[in-house]
């Protein structure tokens, strides 16, 4: 019967261990075989990218002082009377086997939906806080005085071709643009590409930005600035942004996409001035204040992040498959 435990003890290690570290477990005697699991069983991390198994030799000793010891250091285990942690151990590594396949296994909508739903409610928050910073600072409905100062100094005369390209920069912003090209990257990242979790991370960022400017916009309602006039129809309210919103996060969300599947960094130096246009733009044509689209800046660097966290192991996980 003893006999059996240590090749059944022998066994079960092995099959965990990694391949270089078998010839020598099944090599070992008895007692640094226990010694070797109890090592195994408390310090061992997953990697559930690669599904490897790492040991740390330092939790291993202060583990092994714990077992081998006992918890309160008044007993000590012989080599029989370590079969209770070793126990322990077998049924510790199931569960703990059992959940990380429960894990890979799990749609990620199960696995994200938090974090997404927390960043949506953050990226709401940070847009609230704004507002409520600028109503105290007063001139919420005719705005602040820096704020006309700063509209009128940025208000000047430029050359014409100038003028032509920030009165066309919106149009990178607007839903008209964004929508179509937003689901041509979806369809190129879930079929040509397959990344189905970019492809998800790029929809998501869009229908969240898509969502909390008219949010934000029927919470508030303030007035759009009536400094000069208005070249196109704007009827809707001026907080926030929604320009500022969706340059950042949408914007930068397929940069970053494309920085990690082709490895193309130019892509943020690019979109890093198309951005500021598009913000310039907002101020210049005099369609909002310079607090609503500090407010959009604000709410898509939140958003944009807080995606990019909910998808980054999924990401790597692809990128290890």
């Amino acid at each position: 019967m003893r006999w059996r435990s240590r090749v059944c003890w022998r066994s079960v290690l092995a099959m965990f261990a990694p391949a270089k570290l078998r010839p020598r477990i099944t090599s070992l005697p008895f007692s640094d075989s226990v010694a070797s699991a109890s090592s195994f069983c408390c310090c061992s991390s997953f990697d559930r990218s690669r599904s490897v198994m790492f040991v740390s030799p330092v939790k291993c000793a202060r583990r092994e002082s714990v077992l081998f010891d006992g918890s309160n250091r008044s007993r000590r285990y012989s080599r029989a009377g370590a079969l209770p942690a070793q126990l322990a151990w077998v049924e510790k590594t199931d569960l703990e086997v059992a959940r990380v396949a429960s894990s890979e296994t799990r749609p990620w909508w199960r696995q994200r939906w938090l974090t997404i739903a927390a960043g949506y409610s953050f990226a709401f928050l940070s847009g609230m806080a704004v507002a409520a910073w600028a109503k105290r600072s007063g001139g919420w409905q005719h705005g602040t005085q820096w704020e006309r100062s700063l509209m009128t100094a940025w208000h000047v005369h430029l050359p014409a071709w100038l003028d032509a390209l920030i009165y066309a920069s919106p149009w990178l912003g607007t839903n008209i643009t964004l929508i179509p090209g937003v689901l041509a990257g979806v369809w190129w990242l879930w079929a040509r590409a397959k990344r189905p979790h970019l492809a998800m991370r790029l929809l998501i960022v869009q229908l969240g930005s898509y969502i909390l400017n008219p949010a934000l916009k029927d919470l508030y309602g303030r007035p759009r600035p009536d400094l000069f006039p208005h070249r196109g129809w704007y009827g809707w309210s001026s907080f926030p942004s929604g320009h500022a919103i969706a340059s950042i996060a949408v914007l930068f969300t397929v940069a970053a996409i494309l920085h990690r599947e082709r490895g193309w960094t130019w892509t943020y130096w690019l979109l890093v001035p198309v951005s500021l246009l598009s913000l310039y733009s907002r101020i210049y044509l005099g369609v909002h204040w310079p607090i609503d689209v500090l407010a959009g800046v604000i709410v898509g660097i939140v958003w944009f992040l807080m995606t990019s966290l909910a998808f980054r192991d999924e990401s790597a996980r692809e990128r290890a498959g």
